[in-house]
């Protein structure tokens, strides 16, 4: 396709920058579905690109071309519906909160919420596939020992994007290596210097945050969860393989789309055989969503919700954003004003501030941490090389700032996920969210905060390059 492009002007590309933000941030203001506000974004797109004499059949056949390469990710999201109504009505979910009660005493609930679900985002290698699964458990541990929502879904959102920020088996980890041609043993050690600092920050505050309700938790409260719990499903510790046999799967790299389905399909299973389900109530469930019963606010408030078809406005948000970004990165149509914020970097510390701002602007403008991983590699690369860093500090820059970021926006797809799951806004969860914007601000600080060691990081004086 690159016989279509045109040479756009650097005005052009902040027009389509700031109307699609604008078309946004309206969507928001005004509680319309935000797929709307990337759709409006398209039209417009194609709109000013007719007037530059663009050939406007070729232009979208390269969204739609966009959208057939990433259409098992959009498939994903229907089974990730799909997969939360199952384990939820299946009893899988249930038993996870039942038998997490019999290990709450008087300790740090959050700070352990936190560890154990950073530690299994990394073997399962998916922060919203963790969040859905283990997290919506632990939200119901907490709920039952009175912790607000937002603190809990804060927390945990810290936790699980930690899968797609150094997980060997996540796809955006994977990405940022194969776009940057590194390996993972050097990127593992060049995020070690950021993540750690984030990390025990992040412990932290959700010390000092979690003392408060250590003091509260009441037996006759955590007895009376239990019990009307077990009233409710059919209660087994059969059902805590589940989240293991996903792990498991994850950690063998099999695909996340069968991975998924695996875990449809156990979920659908237990419902029919332990949970007096038919075959119709499965189906609607999967479909439809579940909702518990179990007379007890706090926990029918988490276990419920899921379903194939609610997840119909994260799909279109997928395909809309999908479509533009296509449209943004094959024709290079932001190109000239990046290419002008790429000239005004003369030292590395600058590189490496306006690496890490321009990863954030990205994901949080496109909706969508891939664009951030290969814009910003592509416009950069030659940068790091001029002054001769490795450019495994670009994809770690990358990694930090414009990957965790994403759930923190309420327009972004990852946020709007998380939404549909536990139903809250990104606004009231993102105060607790703090690794996902403590890591980006290191990111973008690292020149400022570390000795420049880059002179080391440079194979034997070889500078890389693609």
């Amino acid at each position: 396709m690159s016989n279509l492009k045109r040479e756009i002007r650097k005005l052009d590309s902040i027009i389509l920058c700031l109307f699609n933000l604008i078309f946004i941030v309206a969507c928001i203001y005004f509680n319309i579905p935000v797929y709307l506000g990337f759709f409006m974004g398209i039209v417009f797109t194609l709109f000013l690109l007719k007037n530059k004499n663009y050939n406007i059949k070729e232009v979208i056949k390269i969204g739609f071309n966009g959208v057939k390469e990433c259409k098992i990710a959009i498939f994903i999201v229907f089974l990730m519906g799909a997969n939360i109504s199952s384990w939820i009505s299946g009893g899988v979910v249930p038993s996870m909160i039942y038998y997490g009660f019999n290990f709450i005493s008087d300790f740090n609930f959050l700070i352990t919420a936190f560890l154990l679900c950073a530690l299994v985002s990394i073997f399962m290698g998916t922060a919203v596939g963790t969040f859905s699964t283990i997290g919506i458990a632990l939200i119901g541990i907490g709920r039952g020992i009175g912790i607000p929502l937002p603190i809990l879904v804060g927390t945990l959102i810290s936790a699980a994007y930690l899968a797609d920020r150094i997980s060997p088996i996540s796809g955006l980890v994977n990405l940022t290596l194969d776009v940057n041609k590194i390996d993972f043993d050097e990127f593992l050690k060049s995020s070690l210097k950021t993540i750690s600092l984030g990390l025990l920050i992040s412990l932290v505050f959700y010390y000092f945050l979690g003392n408060k309700y250590m003091s509260g938790i009441d037996q006759n409260v955590i007895s009376t969860y239990q019990k009307n719990l077990s009233d409710s499903f059919y209660i087994s510790k059969l059902f805590l393989a589940f989240p293991l046999v996903m792990m498991v799967l994850a950690f063998k790299k099999v695909n996340v789309f069968y991975n998924m389905s695996v875990g449809v399909i156990l979920g659908a299973l237990a419902g029919l055989f332990y949970q007096d389900m038919n075959v119709l109530d499965v189906i609607n469930s999967l479909i439809f969503g579940y909702e518990s019963n179990t007379h007890i606010i706090e926990l029918d408030s988490i276990l419920k919700g899921g379903g194939a078809y609610n997840m119909k406005d994260v799909a279109l948000l997928n395909i809309a954003a999908i479509f533009l970004n296509s449209i943004l990165q094959e024709l290079d149509l932001l190109m000239p004003l990046l290419e002008d914020f790429k000239s005004k970097i003369r030292t590395k510390k600058s590189l490496y501030f306006k690496t890490g701002v321009l990863s954030f602007i990205l994901t949080m403008v496109t909706c969508n941490q891939v664009v951030s991983i290969v814009f910003v590699t592509k416009l950069l690369k030659e940068k790091f090389d001029e002054f001769k860093i490795n450019k495994v500090e670009l994809s770690r820059t990358i990694a930090d700032s414009g990957t965790l970021i994403a759930p923190v926006f309420p327009w972004n797809v990852n946020a709007i996920l998380i939404g549909l799951i536990v139903n809250l806004n990104a606004f009231e969860y993102a105060p607790y969210a703090i690794y996902c914007y403590i890591a980006p601000i290191i990111a973008i600080f690292y020149g400022f905060i570390f000795k420049d060691k880059s002179s080391n990081l440079v194979n034997k004086g070889k500078v890389q390059s693609n």
